[in-house]
C-alpha cells in the first residue's frame, strides 16, 4: 500500500508538472522527456535531396531563436550553387520551418569548390558572398566577384568585381579566413584576401567596406598601406577585431606568426600605435605584440607583448597589457609575478563582452596558489585582481591553452575542454579508449572533458565527468570557426551558468546508447537535450543568449514529418513545437476481411517510427509474423544508417541513405498492419 501510495503521489506531481506546460499537448513523442517545456521542432527540410546536416561545421543562429543558418554536402531548397559546402538559412514561421539556399549562383555550379557563402550577419539577414558570376552592374563575368546579399530579398550589393578570378579562389577555399570583422548591424566589413583586391594593394592585406566603398584597413600612421596585415590569433571567441558599431579596427603588420608592432585605424582616417611604451626613458617607441581580444566596443584593448611597456614591467618575459582606448593609458595587468623568469603568458583565451574579465595562460606564477614551477595554468584578471582558475598537465602538451573555449558574456562563467585531469571525478580510462593521435597529442587513455569555472565561488568542476572511466567530450559544437567560416560563435555558456556540451559519458539514467549525447548543465543540475536513445551520436549545434531555443543535430526521427535517416537540425525550443509535423498516419492497406474493422487513423496522434512502441506480445500468429517483419526491416533500415553515416563520397551516401529509407518505409507500413490486425484478435 505504501509502495502504490508513493506512486501514485510521483504520477501526480509528474501530472500537475505536465500540466504547467503552455505547450503540453506539443509535447509529443520524445519531446515528453525534455526539461524547461520544451519539444522538438524539426529546423531543416523533409526533402534533403538526399543529403544531410553537416555535424562538424557549425551553424549559427538569430538571437530570437526564429532562424539559424547551416551547411550540408547537398544542393536542395533551391540552392544555385552546391559547392563541397552548401549554406542554408531556416526561418521559423507560424506552422512550420522553412529552408532556403543562400549560395549566390556560379558559372559552373557543378565544379569542385569549397565554400561560397561562408558567413552570415548575427541576425541572419545579410550573408557574404563570392561567385565568378556577374550578378550585379559592375560585376566581371568570370573574375572575382564579392557580393553582400539580402537573405530576406534576394537583392546583391557589390563589393568588388575583380578581372582575375585569383581572389575568388582564395574565398571559396576552407581555413583562409575573408572575413575577419563585421559591425554589429553589418554596415562595416572588415575583409581580407591572400591576394589584392585594389589597385596598389599586395598580398594579405586587410580592407574595409563601408558605405558602398572598399579601401584599405591596414594603413599605417605615416599613411602608407602595410604590403602584408594580419589579426592575430583569428580564430578564438569574438576577438572584436572591428568594434561593433564599426569606427576601430586592430591589425598588426607583416605575415602572422611574425612579431609586429599593434595599431589601432579609428574612423577610417587615423591609425595610432597601442603597442608604443610609456617609459619615461623609451617614451612612444613601438615594440612587438600580439593581439589577443578587444571588448565589443573596441574602448579595451589586451594585448601580449615582452618589450617592458611600463614603468616596472620587465622585458623579455611575455606580459599581458591593456590598453584603454578613451585614455590611452596602459597597463601591465601581470606585473608583480611570483616567478623568477616573470608572467611568462602564452596566449589570451577569453574575455567578456565589457572586457571586465579577462582568461588567459601562463607558465609564471601570477597567484600564490600557483605552483613553484608552473606549466601551463590557467588564470583571470578582473578588477585587478588575478586569480587561478586551474592548471593544465605538461603530458597533455596543450601550450596555447584549449581549442574549445568560451567565457559567458558577462565573463563569470568560462567553460573549456582539457585532457588533463584537474578534478578527482575525472577519472582516465584505458589507452584504447582515447589513444593518442598526431593530431591530438596527449596521454593515451586521458580524454578531454569539459570544465566550468565560475569566478564567483571560484570553484572549477568537471560537467561531463561521472566518476568512471570516460569517453571524449566537447565544449559547444563543431568546429567551423577554427575553418575560417565566419565571426560569430556558437552560444554553448551563458550568463545564468548553463554550459551546452557533447559527451558519451552516462550522466542521466536515461542515457542508454552509449553513443554521444548533447547535455546542458546548470547549477548542479545535469539535463538531456537529445533522447539518450539515438543509434548514431548527436551534436550541439547553437543556443540562443537566453537558452531559450537549443539547436542539435541528430540522424534520429524526432518529429512524425522526419522520415529519412539523415542527419537533421532540430530546435529543442521552450514552449515549442508545431502540429503541422505530426502529419496524421495513413491507414494501412487492408486485405479480405480485415477491412471491415479497419478505421482511419487519428490526425496527429501517431508518433515517428523512432518513438512507436514495440510490436509484439500475446499477437495471433500471422499478426505476429507481420511485427517481426517489421522489427527486421527496422534494423536493416538503421544498419543501412549507419553504412551511409560512414561512407566516402557522395554517390554511395545518397544510394544508402535511399536504401535505407525504403526499409524504414517498409518497417513503418508494416508496423501499421501489425497493429491493426493486432486489434482486430
Amino acid at each position: 500500500m505504501l509502495a502504490l501510495a508513493v506512486t501514485q503521489l510521483l504520477c501526480s506531481a509528474g501530472s500537475a508538472a505536465a500540466a504547467d506546460c503552455p505547450n503540453e499537448a506539443l509535447r509529443l513523442g520524445a519531446s515528453a522527456q525534455l526539461p524547461e517545456c520544451r519539444a522538438y521542432e524539426m529546423v531543416t527540410p523533409v526533402d534533403k535531396n538526399g543529403g544531410f546536416v553537416h555535424t562538424k561545421v557549425s551553424a549559427h543562429a538569430a538571437a530570437s531563436g526564429g532562424a539559424i543558418s547551416f551547411f550540408s554536402g547537398t544542393a536542395f531548397a533551391g540552392d544555385q550553387s552546391n559547392p563541397q559546402l552548401t549554406s542554408y538559412v531556416s526561418r521559423r514561421g507560424a506552422t512550420n520551418w522553412t529552408t532556403a539556399g543562400i549560395d549566390a549562383p556560379q558559372l559552373n555550379p557543378g565544379a569542385t569548390i569549397q565554400v561560397t557563402t561562408p558567413y552570415g550577419s548575427p541576425d541572419l539577414s545579410k550573408s557574404l558572398q563570392v561567385s565568378k558570376k556577374a550578378l550585379t552592374p559592375g560585376a566581371v563575368e568570370g573574375g572575382s566577384n564579392f557580393y553582400i546579399q539580402n537573405n530576406l530579398t534576394g537583392e546583391r550589393e557589390l563589393i568588388v568585381g575583380l578581372e582575375d578570378n585569383t581572389a575568388f579562389l582564395n574565398a571559396a577555399t576552407l581555413g583562409t579566413g575573408i572575413l575577419y570583422g563585421a559591425s554589429a548591424d553589418w554596415s562595416h566589413l572588415l575583409l581580407h584576401n591572400a591576394s589584392a583586391m585594389l589597385e596598389g594593394g599586395g598580398s594579405e592585406d586587410l580592407y574595409e567596406f563601408s558605405d558602398g566603398r572598399l579601401r584599405f584597413a591596414s594603413v599605417l600612421p605615416d599613411g602608407s598601406v602595410a604590403t602584408t596585415a594580419h589579426i592575430f590569433p583569428l580564430f578564438m571567441p569574438y576577438p572584436h577585431p572591428m568594434s561593433e558599431d564599426g569606427s576601430r579596427i586592430f591589425f598588426s603588420p607583416g605575415p602572422a606568426g611574425i612579431p609586429a608592432p599593434l595599431y589601432m585605424r579609428e574612423d577610417g582616417a587615423v591609425t595610432v600605435p597601442i603597442s608604443a611604451s610609456q617609459r619615461a626613458e623609451d617614451l612612444g617607441h613601438v615594440e612587438n605584440a600580439e593581439f589577443g581580444v578587444a571588448n565589443a566596443d573596441g574602448s579595451l584593448v589586451y594585448f601580449i607583448s615582452g618589450g617592458g611597456l611600463t614603468e616596472g614591467s620587465g622585458t623579455g618575459s611575455r606580459t599581458l597589457y591593456r590598453y584603454d582606448v578613451e585614455t590611452g593609458k596602459l597597463t601591465d595587468l601581470t606585473a608583480g609575478a611570483l616567478s623568477a623568469n616573470g608572467p611568462e603568458v602564452n596566449a589570451v583565451l577569453a574575455a567578456s563582452e565589457d572586457g571586465s574579465y579577462v582568461y588567459f595562460i601562463a607558465n609564471g606564477a601570477l597567484t600564490p596558489d600557483a605552483e613553484e614551477n608552473p606549466y601551463q595554468t590557467i588564470y583571470v584578471w578582473h578588477e585587478g585582481t588575478i586569480k587561478r582558475v586551474g592548471q593544465t598537465s605538461p603530458a597533455e602538451l596543450e601550450t596555447s591553452g584549449p581549442l574549445r573555449r568560451l567565457a559567458s558574456p558577462d565573463g563569470r562563467y568560462f567553460a573549456f575542454g582539457s585532457y588533463s585531469p584537474m578534478t578527482p571525478d575525472d577519472v582516465p580510462g584505458p589507452p584504447s579508449v582515447c589513444p593518442a593521435d598526431s593530431q591530438h597529442s596527449h596521454t593515451a587513455g586521458d580524454c578531454m572533458d569539459v570544465y566550468l569555472y565560475d569566478y564567483a565561488t571560484g570553484t572549477l568542476r568537471c560537467v561531463s565527468c561521472n566518476g568512471s572511466p570516460r569517453g571524449e567530450s566537447a565544449l559547444g559544437g563543431a568546429i567551423g570557426h577554427e575553418m575560417a567560416l565566419g565571426n560569430e560563435y556558437e552560444h554553448s555558456v551563458l550568463d545564468n551558468g548553463t554550459v551546452y556540451f557533447q559527451t558519451p559519458n552516462r550522466l542521466l539514467e536515461r542515457d542508454v546508447n552509449g553513443v554521444q549525447d548533447v547535455y546542458a548543465w546548470q547549477n548542479g543540475t545535469t539535463n538531456l537535450i537529445s533522447t539518450g536513445r539515438s543509434e548514431v551520436p548527436s551534436w550541439f549545434a547553437e543556443a540562443t543568449p537566453d537558452g531559450s531555443d537549443v539547436f542539435l543535430t541528430t540522424n534520429q526521427q524526432l518529429v512524425g514529418q522526419d522520415v529519412d535517416a539523415s542527419a537533421d537540425l532540430y530546435d529543442a525550443k521552450v514552449d515549442g513545437g508545431l502540429i503541422a509535423q505530426w502529419p496524421p498516419t495513413p491507414p494501412a492497406p487492408c486485405e479480405g476481411d480485415g477491412c471491415r474493422g479497419a478505421t482511419a487513423a487519428t490526425p496527429g496522434a501517431a508518433p515517428a517510427a523512432s518513438v512507436l512502441p514495440s510490436t509484439g506480445g500475446n499477437l495471433p500468429a500471422r499478426c505476429a509474423k507481420l511485427a517481426g517483419r517489421a522489427d527486421k526491416a527496422a534494423r536493416a533500415g538503421r544498419r543501412l544508417s549507419r553504412k551511409a553515416k560512414a561512407a566516402h563520397g557522395r554517390k554511395a551516401h545518397r544510394r544508402l541513405q535511399r536504401k535505407a529509407h525504403r526499409q524504414r518505409r517498409q518497417a513503418r507500413r508494416l508496423h501499421a498492419k501489425a497493429g491493426n490486425c493486432g486489434g482486430q484478435g
